[in-house]
């Protein structure tokens, strides 16, 4: 739609659009707003124009609440187009399988369960995150030599594109400090990832590196990076520490069990499992909506909600306040540094029931 009003061209509009329009001036109505929500594109663009917390709807003011650090609940911005913030909640809480880069990636998933292929599958993700680009002329750097894993190279290189030549500068491509995708330079000069969350995490790419390649690098493509690497990025950050942290301990630490059914799947020494689902959405009010659910309850003695150490009590604390009232028993909610607390005080009453 943005493109096509660049362009001129505005026939077509998706149904999806004319039907949510009339929803939304039909609420404008029922709760007889002086400032009704209108059905022409261009009167549209001025209310996408404003943040989500001014819009009068109820409740929009609490739901979009936001810290400075955080973006603005913004849609669309009429010097730059379609906001970070407007990318981030149109993917949050879709499932994958309806992103068009990650169709392939649920295939392979789906059909690895069915053949009972957990640590391959369990590998393909883990390599994924770690490898945001490939050279596709050398052989994968597989880990512990899993030859299992190379059976299914040809379906892992397909997650795989070329980068774009815009991307080269002198021969040379910027990667992003964060999560090892490709870095675009604007026309001011700046970087620019996939999301503005990784220009904030790294201080505006002050980390940036650089790696001389040829035109032939490839990198994971936009859906795998969003739906893949993002969140992966804290969930492998976490299995990491626990191992480092608890490697002399008896304790049983999973990733990814039976196929993504949790992030994390913690066994302690006396039986007792815990699970983790770790969540790094934009807005803690579509976070809370969503009413994230843990399965198998009765597999599992504790569950953590766990966000990144990076969001701010204010954005815990909106989260906490909407998804109380409808939270799963069990359920507790976590910083990624309480999490590692939890865990230190299990073991440490283990030892001291041990002794």
């Amino acid at each position: 739609m943005d493109e096509g009003r660049e362009n001129g061209n505005l026939v077509g509009l998706p149904t999806t659009w004319r039907i949510a329009s009339g929803r939304l001036q039909l609420l404008s109505m029922a709760n007889q707003m002086t400032n009704r929500f209108p059905l022409t594109l261009d009167e549209q663009i001025d209310w996408w124009s404003l943040p989500l917390n001014k819009w009068q709807f109820p409740l929009c003011e609490g739901w979009f609440a936001y810290e400075e650090e955080e973006s603005l609940p913004l849609l669309y911005d009429k010097r730059f187009g379609i906001t970070e913030f407007c990318v981030n909640i149109a993917q949050e809480g879709d499932d994958p399988i309806y992103e068009q880069d990650t169709k392939d990636f649920v295939t392979l998933r789906n059909n690895l369960r069915l053949a009972g292929k957990e640590s391959v599958y369990r590998g393909i993700r883990k390599f994924i995150i770690e490898h945001c680009t490939i050279d596709p002329n050398v052989r994968l750097p597989i880990e512990n030599g899993n030859e299992e894993l190379l059976n299914y190279e040809g379906e892992l290189r397909s997650f795989y594109e070329a980068v774009p030549s815009h991307y080269f500068i002198d021969g040379n491509i910027h990667l992003c400090p964060r999560c090892g995708w490709t870095l675009k330079r604007t026309k001011d000069g700046h970087f620019e990832c996939d999301t503005e969350k990784c220009r904030r995490l790294t201080a505006n790419f002050d980390l940036k590196k650089k790696l001389s390649s040829s035109k032939k690098l490839m990198r994971v493509k936009r859906g795998i990076r969003r739906y893949i690497v993002d969140p992966g990025l804290i969930e492998l950050s976490l299995y990491r520490k626990i191992t480092k942290r608890y490697h002399k301990e008896n304790l049983k630490l999973e990733l990814y069990p039976d196929f993504d059914k949790f992030d994390l799947r913690i066994e302690f020494e006396d039986g007792d499992v815990w699970v983790i689902d770790l969540k790094d959405w934009s807005s803690s009010a579509n976070l809370a909506q969503m009413t994230p659910y843990f399965s198998d309850q009765h597999t599992w003695k504790k569950a953590f909600l766990v966000f990144p150490d990076h969001k701010s009590d204010a954005y815990f604390d909106r989260f906490i306040i909407q998804y109380k009232p409808k939270a799963q028993k069990g359920v507790q909610v976590k910083s990624v540094t309480q999490t590692i607390k939890a865990i230190d005080k299990k073991i440490k009453q283990l030892g001291m029931s041990e002794q």
